[in-house]
């Protein structure tokens, strides 16, 4: 598919996703606490400064404003019980040219009722910016292009993206380098579709007086990749980093090197407790390198400026030694990959798998009796069918195929037929990772045959 970039606007079909779970609070009393965490999706982190605002259904000219601290979180105290409607916004959000909908909350009396706000995903939000007709070996790059020192937009500069390809032509084959600009815009911002994503990445930002470094990307098929660039002046040397090296295990690494990609002689040894600090750097977005005997060298990617102390932290994995061996290339499917990355989370963050074998063997008549020996999950009776509880009998986040559910822990054998569940992934109380984090009562992820 070819490279392009789309001015979206308006998305209706898009907007903040919002996953309720109601905490009971003992003596209810009439009013109630309003809290959550606004979540950019593409940057798996929270969404720090985000301007969230509340209204009561009834009478949305009595708008309350609060802003996210710098996890994300906000807090609207003293409420009245009712519906309230909740909508939020941020730089990001017109990034991506979103119109962001209002969504509507049912607040008890006495209560307080944990609210998600994010971003879309990443394969929701590709659809929509690049199109239904993507090929599944290209994704999009999405960024903001900001002064490093006055932490302010930037559109006076040229940003481009860049990687090898193999040129066939006159018999003979060579490597070239292929350099696409970015259509920054005049807040900054850029959105780039059809970036290859078999292929090694760089992006850098430039202008009169001012640059980036050098920063690889690595960008996922079929998704949404975010990179932010900041620049600076390249002879100013005022800024200032620190940071850690460990191995894959979190014990720190001594004596292991550490450089600024791009910058001639700007390197640190750590000491013996991993630590090591760079001073005199120039401001902007620079990739650092860590080496260490008997480890692989790892990058990570700085924002440097003279507002604030970057910090740096390094995991370092062994080199494996392997035999010489034939490999056979040919492209993941979805299923595949969403195992692959299930199991890793759970592994990660100590949750269950359920994998599709363990399903076939059990032949469950409806999705909810796959949790019934899962440690921390109730299922019971209900209303319309079972539901599910954590520990308190709390009510659980559910999601379906990556997407939160309302009230998704009451309708669970309503969602999916058991016939079509791939794999099931649960994480106990406030474990999950933090692009499926719930209101602290656990998290169920449905994933379908697709």
């Amino acid at each position: 598919m070819p490279l392009h970039s789309r001015h979206v606007r308006a998305l209706g079909a898009l907007g903040a996703l919002v996953v309720v779970i109601a905490a009971p609070r003992a003596g209810a009393q009439q009013r109630a606490v309003l809290r959550g965490v606004v979540y950019d999706s593409l940057a798996r982190a929270p969404l720090a400064g985000a301007l969230v605002q509340a209204a009561p259904a009834g009478d949305l000219v009595r708008v309350r404003t609060v802003y996210a601290d710098s996890l994300g979180a906000f807090r609207f105290d003293t409420v009245s019980a009712g519906r309230w409607v909740l909508g939020f916004d941020h730089p990001v959000v017109g990034m991506l040219s979103l119109d962001m909908p209002t969504r509507a909350v049912d607040v008890a009396a006495g209560d307080t009722t944990a609210v998600v706000l994010s971003l879309p995903g990443g394969r929701r939000m590709h659809r929509v910016l690049c199109g239904e007709a993507t090929g599944d070996s290209t994704g999009a790059l999405v960024g903001m292009v900001r002064d490093a020192d006055r932490d302010a937009p930037v559109d006076s500069v040229r940003a481009f993206v860049a990687w090898p390809e193999l040129e066939i032509g006159r018999g003979r084959i060579a490597q070239v380098t292929r350099r696409v600009p970015l259509p920054v815009r005049v807040d900054g911002s850029f959105v780039l579709c059809g970036v290859p994503s078999d292929a090694e990445l760089m992006v850098r930002a430039e202008g009169r007086g001012v640059a980036s470094g050098d920063v690889m990307v690595e960008v996922k098929p079929g998704t949404v990749t975010r990179q932010d660039l900041s620049v600076g002046a390249p002879r100013a040397t005022a800024s200032r980093l620190t940071g850690t090296v460990r191995d894959d295990k979190g014990h720190p690494i001594g004596h292991a090197r550490v450089i600024v990609l791009g910058i001639e002689g700007r390197g640190a040894t750590t000491s013996e407790t991993g630590a090591f600090v760079l001073d005199s750097l120039p401001s902007g977005t620079w990739t650092m390198e860590a080496r260490a005997i008997g480890r692989r060298p790892t990058r990570a990617v700085a924002q440097l400026s003279t507002r604030r102390v970057a910090d740096v932290q390094f995991a370092m994995p062994k080199y494996a030694q392997s035999l010489d061996r034939v490999v056979v290339v040919g492209k993941m499917s979805v299923a595949t990959r969403e195992l692959t990355e299930a199991l890793e989370r759970t592994r990660m963050h100590g949750g269950t798998l359920i994998t599709p074998d363990q399903i076939e063997r059990r032949n469950p008549l409806y999705p909810s009796d796959l949790l019934r020996t899962v440690p921390g999950m109730q299922v019971l009776p209900g209303q319309f069918g079972n539901v599910i509880r954590g520990r308190g009998r709390c009510t659980p986040t559910v999601y379906l195929d990556g997407m939160p559910i309302q009230d998704g822990a009451n309708d669970i054998d309503q969602l999916v037929p058991a016939a079509d569940v791939m794999a099931v992934e649960v994480y106990r109380g406030i474990v999950a990772p933090v692009e499926y984090a719930g209101g602290g009562c656990g998290t169920v992820l449905l994933w379908t045959k697709r």
